[in-house]
C-alpha cells in the first residue's frame, strides 16, 4: 500500500510540474489505476449503446480534444469514433485504434467510479500518450498492435 501512495504522490507532483511548465496533460477524475481491483473492461459496442453510463466524457466531445488525430478525423466526436469501421492504410488503422482507445478511456473512468472493485489495466494518460505516439508514427502495424492490446483489455468484462 505504501508503494501506491508514493506513486500517487509522484503523479501529483508531476502534474503540478507539468502545469507550471505549461505542458498539457489529461488528469483523471476518478483516481483509478493501481488500487488493486480486478482487471475489467467493456467493449466499444457497450459504450456505443449505453450513453447514459459514460463518466467524465460526453459522446459529443471532439475526438481531437482528447487525442492527436489525423486531420480527416478532426471534426469527429467520441461517439463517432465508437462507430468507426476501419479501412485501408494509415487512416483506417487510426480509426480502428481510436475506436478501441475511446472505449479504453471510458472504461478507465467508469471502473473507478461506478465499479471500484474493477480496475482498467491502463491509466488514462497511458492510453492517450500511447495512442498519440502510434498515430504520429504513421506505422499501421504499430497502430494495430496497440489496438489489439487495448481491445484485449476492453474485452475483459466485469
Amino acid at each position: 500500500m505504501r508503494k501506491v501512495k508514493k506513486i500517487k504522490a509522484i503523479c501529483v507532483t508531476s502534474i503540478l510540474l507539468f502545469t507550471m511548465l505549461g505542458i498539457t496533460t489529461i488528469v483523471s477524475a476518478n483516481g483509478n489505476g493501481g488500487d488493486g481491483g480486478d482487471p475489467g473492461g467493456l467493449t466499444p459496442g457497450f459504450w456505443k449503446n449505453h450513453l447514459g453510463t459514460w463518466v467524465y466524457f460526453e459522446p459529443s466531445e471532439l475526438l481531437a480534444g482528447v487525442f492527436n488525430v489525423p486531420s480527416d478525423l478532426s471534426g469527429d466526436d467520441l461517439l463517432d469514433a465508437l462507430k468507426y469501421k476501419g479501412g485501408k492504410g494509415e487512416l483506417g488503422a487510426a480509426r480502428i485504434l481510436l475506436r478501441a482507445a475511446v472505449a479504453g478511456i471510458l472504461n478507465y473512468e467508469y471502473l473507478g467510479i461506478d465499479n471500484p472493485e474493477f480496475e482498467y489495466p491502463m491509466t488514462l494518460n497511458e492510453i492517450v500518450s500511447q495512442v498519440n505516439s502510434a498515430i504520429a508514427s504513421g506505422d499501421r502495424d504499430a497502430m494495430l498492435d496497440l489496438k489489439d492490446e487495448i481491445d484485449g483489455y476492453n474485452n475483459l468484462g466485469l
